[in-house]
């Protein structure tokens, strides 16, 4: 393993993993990162808390990989547990606070302060819980039980095998995106989708509250900084962009995005979000599966998938890496300088888009 680590497996920093706000979508700025190390144990499939722990595993990689430091597999009779104590800063005092996972493989359960907050079955999607009424002001802990059969179970699980061979490879068990605690107001913004349509030159902003009275929702939007719309606006707004700057692959202009939440004139909330203006098509992609030409088959044997896709007026050849998987961590990345420096590579190479 450790002839194959990169540069950026070897500056990982235990007191600050993947320490970037984790949903750029919807960034908000009360938040705490609770990556790091966590006390673990594994157990028979069945059987209760530990009271003792064995060691520490490096969260948010996967028990199986490298950096986790604990390197092994789990079996499908066993539970995985992490237990980790946390303190709240002054930003989360007098609001609501949400545990987010960004996911967990496969099923968990949650406790806080030895109290059940929810279970959650599902290894590649975020979820969310409120735990306002489970915590402390001061000190807390977490803990999680973990149970992932791999290919012995019904889930999903792409090519995660227990037993690794040919294209199968090393199981991604347990907490393995970043894990972070929000601070919220009574009255908040939950979710923010942008769809753009530019043949009409316009983008359609679809908002989602939480708020049980009258609001006022305030939206700005900024060209590099510069602001060039601020107005109120309903929760399905349409937002027109006269002359917008177009996203492609050799410009990706992004518009930057603030919505402000107001109830009977105090501001309860503040969010950043973003839109690229594009439109795309795709066509049927090519036969790559059986190839016909020694083009297809030298396209095939670097691992990519090639179809035609439209972007505004202009069609691309795509040519997309399929899928990427480090052994040092798995399914995981270690910063998202890792995660550029494989665009750069893929890009460098022809490839307009990836799959993880």
């Amino acid at each position: 393993m450790e002839r194959i680590k990169t540069r950026f497996a070897a500056n990982v920093d235990v007191a600050r993993v993947l320490p970037e706000y984790p949903r750029p979508q919807l960034v908000r700025e009360g938040w705490m990162n609770l990556n790091g190390l966590y006390d673990y144990a594994v157990t028979p499939h069945g059987a209760q808390q530990p009271e003792r722990f064995e060691g520490q595993i490096l969260v948010p990689f996967c028990i199986e990989s490298s950096l986790s430091g604990v390197e092994r597999a789990l079996k499908p009779d066993e539970l995985l547990w992490y237990r980790r104590t946390f303190e709240l800063s002054e930003a989360f005092y007098g609001k609501k606070v949400i545990l987010h996972f960004g996911a967990v493989d496969w099923q968990c359960k949650v406790w806080v302060n030895g109290k059940l907050v929810g279970t959650h079955t599902g290894g590649y999607c975020p979820f969310s819980f409120e735990i306002t009424g489970y915590i402390n002001a001061h000190n807390n802990e977490l803990t999680v039980c973990v149970y992932d059969p791999t290919d012995e179970g019904w889930q999903q699980r792409g090519k995660q095998v227990l037993k690794t061979h040919g294209f199968w490879y090393t199981a991604t068990s347990g907490i393995w995106q970043t894990v972070w605690l929000e601070a919220v107001d009574r009255c908040y913004i939950r979710e923010v989708k942008a769809v753009p349509d530019i043949d009409r030159g316009l983008f359609t902003l679809n908002t989602k509250l939480y708020c049980d009275e009258g609001y006022q929702l305030k939206l700005r939007v900024f060209d590099e900084g510069k602001e060039i719309i601020a107005r109120e606006i309903s929760t399905s707004e349409e937002i027109e962009l006269p002359d917008a700057k177009l996203w492609s692959p050799e410009s990706p202009f992004l518009y930057d995005l603030q919505l402000e939440l107001s109830t009977q004139g105090e501001l309860r909330d503040t969010v950043r979000s973003y839109v690229g203006m594009r439109k795309r098509a795709c066509r049927a992609c090519c036969s790559i599966t059986s190839p016909t030409s020694s083009a297809a088959c030298s396209i095939r044997a670097i691992g990519v998938r090639a179809c035609s896709l439209r972007l505004q007026t202009r069609r691309w050849f795509m040519i997309s890496r399929l899928q990427s998987a480090w052994a040092l961590i798995c399914c995981a990345s270690t910063s998202r300088w890792s995660l550029r420096a494989g665009i750069i590579t893929a890009t460098g190479l022809g490839c307009l888009s990836g799959r993880r």
